[in-house]
Parts: C-alpha cells; structure tokens; sequence
C-alpha cells in the first residue's frame, strides 16, 4: 500500500452568518475547518466603492489613449 497526497488550493468567500453556520457550530467538522484561513473583509462604504470605481476607469481609459 502507498499514501498519495495532494495539495489543492481553494478560495471562497461567504457571509458571516454562512461561515458560523458550517463552522463555528458544535457539529461543523474539525478537520475541514483546520483546511481554512479566515480572513475576514470590511465591507467598503460608498465612498471607498465610488472611489476605486474611479481610479479603475481612469486607468483603463488612460491606456487607450
């Protein structure tokens, strides 16, 4: 018998309320939750949205010309 492993890369993104849901709870699975980093985002306001929105543009029409 041998033992193949392998590595698997994986992002997903979900909502608070989703991640305690299937791995904070006292049936979620140990050993997948060891799997994942969490990495928790602020949500950006408008401002930060309107913003990168514009800079993003800006940089785009900017190359066309």
């Amino acid at each position: 018998m041998f033992k193949v492993e392998y590595e698997i890369c994986c992002t997903g993104a979900t909502m608070l309320d989703e991640y305690d849901k299937h791995f904070e709870q006292d049936s979620a699975d140990p050993v997948l939750k060891k799997h994942f980093q969490e990495v928790f985002i602020e949500e950006l306001t408008v401002a930060e949205s309107v913003s990168i929105l514009r800079d993003g543009l800006k940089r785009s029409m900017e190359s066309h010309m």
